[in-house]
């Protein structure tokens, strides 16, 4: 077992995801995905303000494609999405504080 803290930052619009990553380490690590079960089971309903990401891209689907996980604001859905599309500035990210 481990223990994090963990806060939730949103950084505006990004044209891509290493734009994210950049912007990110400004305000801490960026945590595994694995974090995200962590993040639901502690916030386990949606409060409807937009995804949470966790911008560890380490999940490759089986043509190459790379994703990284996000759970539907707040605690709902877990999901991945592909690393290639810009993000719009509801999203909200989880980093690790440093």
């Amino acid at each position: 077992r481990e223990t994090k803290q963990c806060m939730l930052v949103q950084i505006g619009y990004q044209p891509n995801f290493d734009a994210v990553k950049r912007e990110l380490t400004k305000y801490g690590k960026i945590p595994h995905g694995q974090w995200r079960k962590a993040f639901k089971q502690a916030f386990p309903t949606s409060d409807g303000k937009g995804p949470i990401g966790v911008a560890d891209a380490s999940w490759v689907a089986p043509g190459g494609r790379v994703n990284f996980p996000y759970v539907e604001g707040g605690g709902g859905g877990e999901f991945f999405i592909w690393a290639v599309y810009g993000f719009h500035g509801s999203w909200r990210w989880l980093v690790e504080v440093k």
